[in-house]
């Protein structure tokens, strides 16, 4: 596929995306940074809040896997109590770290998605439903999907999967990838998403036509010493939703195998196994 046609097939699925966003916002109310859902049911007043409920991974590859948090608020006067998660497929988990949120509480909504063997324009909406509530919380994420012989653009990271085969024996040492723009342009460069509990992200903010940056990322004091680590970082080109891509970045706990080195292919949580 040349990059005439990616761009043609990125530019539509963008605008689909666009569609289906005039439809949904017809649902929603926004108040500064806030977003309210309007929703049916015995809980209709704004008994939770949200920071944000969509998101883009734009270009990824199928058979790797993709993070995201939402945020979920305990804004009424009440305790809440999220009864029934929804993953909304098979191929997403959602562990969440407890269910009950006291008035002013906040809980972290976070998706992991395997892209599987699927291709193209994927969009899914888990959700959650509250104790009482006969309504459903959704949230919406979408991405493109990409085989391993079709060729990012703009935008290609080395390596393809951000593994590290043990976590290191310090917070703050530094590993490096590298991003290469295959446009004919000069091109601005944004990380839009990544875990910034766990790592601190370093790139120059500029990629020069058809040129090569190297970037650094570094774990935070504080990770967790016992547990496998599965998320993903999210760039972004020129400000723009239409040029987006997600890369993984997997480490393994000091107690398991050696993760496997860059590959299109990747091991996955146990969580996301369980759901195949």
């Amino acid at each position: 596929m040349n990059n005439n046609m990616l761009r043609e097939r990125t530019l539509r699925d963008y605008l689909l995306h666009r569609l289906w966003l005039l439809r949904f916002c017809a649902g929603i109310v926004v108040f500064g940074s806030t977003l309210f859902l309007y929703a049916s049911g015995a809980f209709a007043e704004d008994v939770v809040t949200f920071d944000h409920t969509e998101f883009n991974f734009g270009q990824m590859r199928a058979n790797n896997f993709a993070s995201h948090t939402f945020w979920i608020h305990a804004s009424g006067q009440d305790t809440i109590v999220i009864d029934t998660v929804i993953p909304g497929c098979g191929c997403t988990s959602i562990p969440l770290s407890k269910n009950v949120l006291a008035p002013g509480d906040s809980v972290a909504f976070e998706i992991l998605f395997d892209s599987k063997d699927l291709i193209g324009s994927v969009a899914k909406k888990p959700g959650f439903r509250l104790q009482g509530d006969s309504a459903t919380y959704s949230f919406k994420f979408y991405a493109s999907i990409l085989t391993k012989e079709v060729q990012f653009f703009p935008l290609a990271i080395m390596p393809s999967v951000m593994a590290l085969q043990e976590k290191p024996a310090r917070s703050g040492a530094e590993f490096p990838f590298q991003i290469h723009n295959s446009s004919d342009e000069d091109i601005k460069i944004d990380i839009v998403d990544y875990p910034s509990g766990i790592f601190k992200f370093s790139l120059p903010d500029s990629i020069p036509a058809e040129g090569t940056i190297t970037g650094h990322f570094s774990l935070l004091p504080g990770f967790p010493e016992d547990e496998d680590i599965y998320k993903s970082v999210t760039f972004e080109v020129n400000n723009s939703e239409l040029y987006r891509l997600t890369t993984p970045i997997l480490m393994k706990s000091a107690k398991a195998k050696a993760a496997v080195a860059d590959t299109n292919s990747v091991s996955k949580p146990d969580s996301l196994k369980q759901r195949e």
